[in-house]
């Protein structure tokens, strides 16, 4: 999910609609939600598409909301507004 997020928000810069360059893609859960948790049907995530590591350890970039089907390992995604 975070690698196709990663070639999203890229491919995004190429059409001139963010600035990149955008470096990676990291995901967290959503309200206290677990990857870990083998009943979850699905898990919400916030990522962040990075396009600038800041000198004191954050990043900055593009949030996207991400929701994960643990059934069928299919999962959407969508820039956040």
């Amino acid at each position: 999910m975070q690698k196709t997020i990663t070639t999203d928000a890229r491919d995004s810069v190429a059409d001139g609609l963010l600035t990149g360059p955008i470096l990676y893609t990291f995901c967290n859960p959503l309200g206290g939600g677990s990857i870990d948790d083998l009943t979850a049907l699905t898990t919400t995530f916030d990522c962040l598409a990075v396009n600038e590591e800041l000198d004191d350890g954050r990043a900055s970039g593009y949030g996207f909301d991400a929701t994960m089907n643990w059934n069928d390992g299919s999962y959407t995604w969508q820039l956040q507004s």
